[in-house]
């Protein structure tokens, strides 16, 4: 990891009288606009328990980080990843009760960003939990069967508003960007010396510039792969 203030000699060198507190502000809120935009930290995260009639499972990320994004999620046993769906969607195909419902986990949604909910919520038959039978009391003996599964997800991070410190790929490849970024929003504080709107656009152009590259760059997992659309076919 990198510190933010690692970043303040590519600023204020350029914006007159920013103080340093000014200056570290600045960078960091620009660094996590470029973590927004770009989705560049990505994490494999804990794996999660699942439970019986449980939806809500907590995102917890990396310290000094929150969830941008759930960019999947596998449970498993299964030979494909939950689809994403809106609380509209879901609406339309379970009706208003699809928070009840219990089952085996398809889709997924959120309604708080640090929060996923799965859609049906897990019940005892798909964790492979057998209720006790009054008539067919199990052996006291034998071995417990017990069937845990888990999820894993995979989302995008970015620092929380008091963080101290960046990746170090984020300011190697990109440090001078989101140092544009930084003095961007440095010369649009009106009232302070260094205000100036007029270099804003520029500046912002070129932050905006480096998101693009590394948004690109985070699309193809940081390998030499091509993106490729697939193209409707005429009917």
């Amino acid at each position: 990891m990198t510190a933010i203030v690692d970043l303040t000699p590519l600023i204020m060198p350029f914006v007159r009288d920013a103080s340093m507190a000014a200056t570290v502000a600045a960078a960091r809120f620009a660094a996590i606009e470029f973590y927004k935009l770009t989705l560049w930290q990505q994490e494999m995260l804990e794996p999660i328990d699942l439970q019986t009639g449980r939806a809500i499972y907590e995102v917890e990320t990396p310290p000094n980080t929150v969830p941008t994004l759930v960019m999947r999620i596998e449970i498993d046993d299964r030979n494909r990843v939950l689809v994403p769906k809106t609380k509209d969607e879901l609406d339309q195909l379970y009706g208003v009760d699809w928070t009840d419902r219990e089952g085996v986990p398809t889709y997924y949604t959120q309604i708080e960003p640090n929060e996923v909910i799965l859609v049906p919520c897990p019940d005892d038959n798909y964790l492979g939990i057998t209720p006790p039978d009054p008539f067919n009391p199990p052996d006291p003996l034998a071995p417990p069967v017990i069937v845990r599964r888990q999820m894993r997800i995979i989302a995008a991070v970015q620092p929380t508003v008091d963080a101290a410190e960046i990746d170090d790929s984020l300011f190697n490849y990109y440090g001078e960007a989101i140092a544009y970024g930084a003095r961007a929003r440095l010369v649009e504080t009106a009232g302070q010396p260094y205000y100036d709107p007029q270099a804003a656009p520029m500046l912002w152009g070129r932050f905006y510039g480096g998101v693009s590259e590394a948004k690109a760059r985070r699309m193809r997992d940081h390998t030499r792969a091509v993106q490729h659309v697939q193209l409707r076919k005429w009917v």
